[in-house]
């Protein structure tokens, strides 16, 4: 059961985690489905071109490789880097020499799998078509399937609803982004830091605090330039502590899976509009949070966030939330474009970030990470409307 306490001692979690029996368990479940779909094997491939975190999902390696799972539950694993998958894979997977088929991932699939007979095998679907003629030409024995809402699709949404241990990675990363988050509040009284002071300050924390990095790169967006959504650049030499809204958006990782958190920071006076808007996206957090439930349809939790604005005449001009794990976004979304099939389910985690934007005036986001659970959901970061 997903209780909203699960993991809750995530250090203790992480140190005693069985990972061999975790990436066991996602293997197969993943073979169930192969054996459902009548497929023998299933390909992923991380590269420079795409990443795809399900082949640290199943196995453990983090990246730069191709792998392949049996409808019996094998893992071969063809990694760039071997020493690295001696160290970090599962020991059940069969590590195969990649550079022995010049790190191609045609030559490395279809020269493995012409072994067996006339396997129907499952390439990813982002597998670009020039790609897809050389697959089908070098394996002329096997019937290759390349689509959408199959075993690659029925893989990603296993990623999104977390385990034990993705939990408590998730968790720890989530506490990490907390305390880094107060050692900003606490800068504050240094009026001259830049945003790329901050910006700055943000990655030496995550370091010292042993994260493997960021989720993504920070966003650190003063007053002068927070109307933007997604500041571009992400931060700049312009003052970050100045009069009116500043918006701070960033995620460490531990063991692969990242947090989200955004903080708005205000320094008054204020316009009408901006406390507007700031009591607005408050409003808006509490009630579509109570949506975040299993069963419930992520859209409504969406469109109960723009009911607020819309009563008021403002509009949001984003989603209210995406799952996170190993990648930063990932099913479910809480969106407009949501399907009514697609519905929260315990052991998502999912952000809840409403957000007004009106140039002259700046942005106001305000972001936690959710866990939804059987019995619930809670909030397992601290983000918040910090006034100056």
């Amino acid at each position: 059961m997903i209780s909203i306490n699960t993991a809750m001692d995530f250090d203790k979690v992480i140190q005693n985690a069985d990972l061999e029996a975790f990436y066991q368990k996602r293997v197969n479940k993943l073979a169930e489905n192969l054996n459902s779909t009548g497929t023998d094997f299933i390909v992923f491939e991380d590269s420079e071109d795409k990443r795809d975190p399900a082949i640290r999902y199943f196995c453990g390696h983090p990246s730069d490789a191709v792998l392949i799972i049996s409808k019996n539950a094998e893992c071969f694993l063809f990694p760039w880097d071997e020493n690295l998958a001696k160290e970090k894979a599962s020991k059940k997977a069969q590590i195969i020499s990649y550079t022995k088929y010049n790190r191609n991932s045609v030559n490395a699939v279809s020269s493995f799998l012409e072994n067996f007979n006339n396997p129907t095998v499952e390439l990813p679907p982002a597998t670009t078509y020039p790609n897809f003629l050389k697959f089908k030409e070098a394996m002329i024995s096997s019937n290759l399937i390349c689509q959408e809402n199959k075993n690659h699709f029925f893989a990603s949404r296993m990623q999104s609803i977390k385990d034990e241990y993705e939990i408590a990675c998730t968790r720890k990363a989530c506490s990490i982004g907390n305390y880094i988050m107060e050692e900003i509040i606490r800068a504050r009284k240094n009026k001259s830091l830049s945003e790329l002071d901050v910006a700055m300050m943000i990655d030496t924390l995550a370091r010292k605090n042993n994260c493997e990095g960021l989720g993504f790169g920070t966003l650190a967006a003063g007053p002068e330039r927070s109307a933007h959504i997604h500041a571009f650049p992400g931060y700049t030499n312009r003052q970050f502590w100045t009069k009116g809204l500043s918006i701070l958006d960033f995620g460490v990782i531990i063991n692969g899976y990242t947090s989200d958190m955004t903080c708005t920071f205000v320094e008054g006076p204020l316009s009408k509009k901006q406390e507007t808007m700031i009591q607005l996206v408050q409003e808006a957090a509490h009630k579509s949070k109570e949506f975040y439930k299993p069963g419930l349809k992520c859209r409504d939790a969406h469109e109960e966030a723009q009911k607020v604005f819309r009563n008021r005449g403002f509009e949001m001009p984003h989603g209210l939330g995406h799952g996170i794990g190993l990648e930063i976004h990932q099913w479910p979304f809480a969106s407009g474009r949501a399907l009514d099939s697609d519905v929260f389910q315990a052991g998502n985690i999912v952000t809840l970030e409403p957000g007004l934007y009106a140039e002259g005036e700046g942005g106001v986001r305000w972001e936690n990470d959710i866990l939804i659970a059987e019995d619930g959901c809670t909030s397992i970061t601290n983000s918040k409307i910090a006034y100056l």
